[in-house]
């Protein structure tokens, strides 16, 4: 018998991953490893005092402990009471979800997220989290190679999510920044970010020239990085084009229930799904952002395009969610006056967290985008760069980084300059934020004080 250990892997090392292998080996954002750095080393005020604090993870950690923390054991202690078959099956099922637990979750979304319209649980297919969604629905929409069309600024991941597996392009379409006469009385900048025809075709026409088919337009509502929502009249400006040009629109909406700081003239959220039904229209939701169980891996996707579901349906075989875990979504979201309750707590904490972050960012002189819905600040720190350029944007994030704090760079969202930042303001507790903020002032003084010398060399 040969001898197993062949000199020839010795000499010439194991065999090469794929290239879809080796390209998905990548980190999914500029910034995880120094993210993941920080998260094995948090800030605990008794336990870890120097500890890391993160605000680049878009979570909401201010309600987990008293008000889901009790929720979710009742529904564990339930689940383990009860015989299989009142609430799961051990066994397979409909890999796409099972049938009472789709129709819970149409309750939810046509409580929180589609308000004039009535859901069909036949339509609905769980995913584990917004972040298999949307890769789900870039493989069943699109083809290697085509472009996907985003409003931009938008949420980093979206570059991994759409191109890792699928080999889609994503390719923005910049916003237009328009100016307003803002009161005196209302903080940050007075500036609107809007999706207009004009952006939305310029857009189209720089994918052309990169040679690109764009066959998918992805709106976020409410917004991320930017903390707004989106107005009636951009939505249908984005379904006009759209069918125009005969793409899909996918409308991520997780933050659907995080209207928390919208004043008199704001506009709140509306669902695509509120305007126009079609094969065309997908809208996606979860459990990560307004629910702050981002652990739990819970998203939903909602097409009425039948071949889509059939696709999904073949498809949930490799990211399906669990029969104990819809169990225990079933517990939650099919007790309406809890979510009712909830989302009400959820959004006056969530004010708070961003008013108390608004009055350090206004002490400290930062300027930044005045959120009314999700969970960002997206902050202007464009003169304390060493020079205007990525490089020196990266420079800072990393001063920021040996300093204990992380925010996220602007790039990573697509931004069209350098220096600016998204800050999760509910990512940590008050205390939490007050020491990033304390940090953060103590950095910038001395970046200041360090870019004056070096120009005057």
């Amino acid at each position: 018998m040969g001898n197993l250990n062949s000199t020839a892997r010795e000499e010439d090392g194991p065999p090469a991953l794929s290239k879809r292998g080796a390209e998905a080996a990548k980190p999914a954002i500029s910034y995880l490893p120094e993210m993941l750095a920080a998260m094995g080393d948090l800030y605990d005020p008794e336990t870890n005092p120097e500890g890391y604090v993160v605000a680049a993870a878009a979570e909401n950690k201010l309600l987990y402990k008293d008000i889901l923390e009790p929720k979710l054991c009742e529904a564990h202690r339930k689940l383990s009471e009860v015989a299989e078959h009142e609430l799961f099956s051990p066994y397979y099922g409909d890999m796409r979800g099972m049938p009472n637990v789709r129709k819970a979750v149409a309750g939810l979304m046509e409580e929180l997220v589609v308000k004039k319209k009535k859901l069909d649980p036949d339509c609905l297919c769980l995913t584990p989290g917004v972040t298999s969604a949307v890769n789900m629905m870039a493989f069943v929409l699109g083809n290697p190679g085509d472009g996907v069309l985003i409003p931009a600024p938008y949420y980093p991941a979206f570059d991994n999510d759409l191109h890792t597996r699928t080999g889609l392009v994503p390719t923005p379409a910049r916003m237009e920044k328009i100016k307003i006469d803002q009161p005196e009385d209302v903080p940050g900048l007075p500036v609107q970010w809007r999706i207009t025809e004009a952006s939305l075709e310029k857009g189209l026409a720089e994918a052309k020239a990169k040679g690109l088919n764009v066959r998918i337009f992805l709106l976020t509502n409410p917004e991320n990085p930017l903390g707004f929502s989106h107005t009636v009249e951009e939505l249908e400006t984005v379904i006009k084009f759209v069918r125009k040009h005969k793409m899909h629109l996918i409308s991520d909406e997780i933050y659907a229930g995080d209207c928390h700081s919208a004043r008199e003239g704001d506009a709140t959220h509306v669902s695509v799904l509120d305007l126009t039904e079609g094969d065309d229209i997908h809208v996606l939701y979860g459990m990560s952002k307004d629910f702050g169980l981002s652990g739990h891996r819970m998203g939903f996707i909602y097409t009425e395009n039948k071949d889509a579901v059939k696709s999904i349906s073949s498809l949930s075989g490799f990211q399906s969610v669990s029969g104990p875990a819809q169990a225990v979504l079933y517990e939650l979201v099919s007790d309406l006056d809890f979510v009712r309750s909830y989302v009400a707590e959820s959004n006056r904490r969530l004010r708070d967290a961003c008013d108390k972050v608004q009055g350090h960012l206004t002490s400290l002189g930062i300027e930044f985008y005045r959120p009314t819905a999700s969970l960002f600040f997206m902050i202007d720190l464009r003169k304390y760069l060493s020079a205007p350029t990525w490089d020196a944007e990266m420079e800072l994030f990393q001063t920021f980084f040996k300093n204990k704090f992380i925010i996220t760079p602007g790039k990573a969202c697509h931004f069209k300059e350098p220096g600016y930042y998204r800050v999760c303001f509910a990512a940590a507790s008050e205390e939490a934020m007050a020491l990033l903020c304390n940090r953060l002032s103590k950095v910038l003084a001395s970046v200041q004080v360090s870019n004056a010398a070096a120009s005057d060399e």
